[in-house]
């Protein structure tokens, strides 16, 4: 399980006046929860790695009252390659 919240600032040049213009302020956060699904037990890290997670990414603009929230269901597989030369 892991999660992240970051502050964004949305900054426009503006080339009339030569200056920067604050467009809006936003907060994204996302959160993230899976489950290994192959191996059951690990061996070593050479093994084949199949998760099942998701992750809910979500974005608030406060000064709009704007917000959303965006559930994203993900497979992965890990496979490791090692090269000797």
């Amino acid at each position: 399980m892991s999660s992240q919240t970051t502050y964004v600032l949305a900054v426009c040049e503006d080339t009339y006046s030569r200056g920067y213009h604050f467009l809006d302020n936003a907060v994204a956060y996302t959160l993230s929860a899976g489950y290994l699904l192959f191996p059951k037990v690990y061996q070593n890290y050479n093994q084949v790695n199949v998760n099942l997670y998701t992750e809910l990414l979500g974005k608030t603009i406060p000064d709009m009252g704007k917000a959303i929230l965006m559930p994203r269901p993900v497979s992965s597989l890990y496979l490791i390659v090692l090269v000797k030369g």
